[in-house]
């Protein structure tokens, strides 16, 4: 694919994924689980969006990159047959805080 080609894919929907921007551990990640990623400011019906198979949790699966949680929150959406279980996974997690209001 040429260079032009892949910058005019990485801007669709209208989220900065220049190569600078998209070249986050996670998202690299993700990338490398071959399922879906849909990117932009929301998803218009979940019931619709495209799946893929996601190997390691043995589901079919989508990766959402909201615009404006870059970086904060992951959001994904994971098919989980009726009667059935996924396999078990670890996280590494980090929790923030914020605090408002006066003192």
């Amino acid at each position: 694919m040429a260079q032009g080609s892949q910058a005019a894919k990485a801007t669709e929907g209208s989220v900065d994924l220049s190569p600078a921007r998209r070249n986050s551990p996670y998202e690299r990640w993700i990338e490398s689980t071959g399922v879906p990623t849909h990117k932009g400011y929301y998803v218009e019906d979940l019931r619709t969006l495209e799946l893929g198979w996601w190997e390691e949790r043995q589901c079919n699966a989508s990766f959402l990159l909201l615009a404006g949680q870059e970086g904060v929150t992951e959001a994904r959406v994971t098919e989980i047959p009726p009667g059935k279980t996924l396999p078990p996974i670890r996280f590494a997690m980090r929790s923030s805080m914020w605090r408002t209001g006066e003192d």
